[in-house]
């Protein structure tokens, strides 16, 4: 499972509960991914929550750093998944670098791709778009300049017979 595009906004608190906080290393450890730097950085407090929202939620302390991550009920329910989301979260939601240096290069850290159509991921030369345009739109064109062409047919049959009889 990919990370979503779109995270949440962060909401700076002066005080973030912080019961059931781990560390950012063992957060990595959860995610099956090695921490990849050391220090203080890697204490930092993590706070890991289910949310009944289906962006979950990013809440930040200002005087001791913890962060209290809410992960939405429709991420997965495991602890690694959970840990993922969160790590994520804090690598591209708040711009942790020690979350961000540990999630690069994994298969699941890659963005999610938006919905809808496929794009092919090369621009179109101006040759190539007007070839695809005139593929599509000349047949209807030509269907329509045939179908003129019969009408004016047998409009100009219907009038050449009318003529003659009157003429006659």
């Amino acid at each position: 499972m990919s990370l979503p595009a779109f995270w949440p906004t962060p909401k700076y608190l002066p005080m973030v509960p912080a019961d059931g906080a781990i560390p950012l290393h063992e957060l990595c450890e959860r995610a099956g991914v090695p921490c990849r730097a050391s220090g203080e950085w890697i204490k930092r407090p993590i706070v890991i929550a289910r949310s009944d929202d289906r962006d979950g939620a990013i809440l930040v302390d200002v005087r001791h750093g913890t962060v209290r991550v809410e992960v939405p009920s429709s991420w997965g329910g495991t602890d690694a998944l959970d840990a993922r989301y969160a790590l994520g979260v804090l690598a591209y939601g708040i711009f942790d670098l020690v979350a961000r240096e540990s999630i690069k290069g994994q298969p699941w850290a890659r963005i999610r791709r938006p919905p809808g159509p496929r794009r092919s991921g090369t621009a179109l030369t101006n040759r190539e778009r007007q070839r695809r345009y005139r593929a599509t739109h000349t047949v209807a064109i030509k269907n329509l300049a045939e179908q003129a062409a019969r009408d004016f047919t047998s409009a100009q049959a219907r009038s050449d017979t009318s003529q003659s009889g009157q003429m006659q």
